[in-house]
């Protein structure tokens, strides 16, 4: 009769339990994409200058984006039209490294702990 039509309490918690797991999950998302909206400058520029101070030469970088979805849960960089010239460039004219798209992944933990941490870079053209 009436009880056959409603769900064992077991399956009733787990889908509430479910629920509100996903709902924080969502607003903890929400609010990440707040902070890096928020803080999108600060992120890039350190980003520009970790990759400054491992290089030595000019490193010239065209454009540069926050990408949220690429490598969840780590955060992306992308840099577009990247140049690298050597601290030799004046001799033999040639650039170390001219690529059209750099996506540096970086930790979540370590940026909103103040220290970002580059863990992979993938260079494309």
């Amino acid at each position: 009769g009436y009880k056959s039509l409603l769900m064992p309490r077991w399956l009733r918690i787990s889908l509430r339990i479910l629920a509100i797991l996903f709902g924080l999950f969502a607003i903890a998302w929400i609010i990440l994409a707040v902070y890096i909206h928020k803080n999108k400058e600060t992120i890039l520029q350190t980003v520009a200058q970790k990759l400054n101070d491992k290089v030595k030469g000019e490193l010239h970088i065209g454009k540069m984006d926050v990408v949220m979805f690429s490598d969840f849960p780590n955060l992306s960089v992308s840099l577009q039209d990247v140049s690298l010239k050597d601290s030799l460039w004046q001799q033999h004219k040639h650039d170390l490294l001219k690529a059209k798209s750099i996506h540096a992944d970086i930790s979540l933990t370590s940026l909103i702990s103040g220290k970002p941490h580059l863990h992979q870079l993938r260079v494309s053209d």
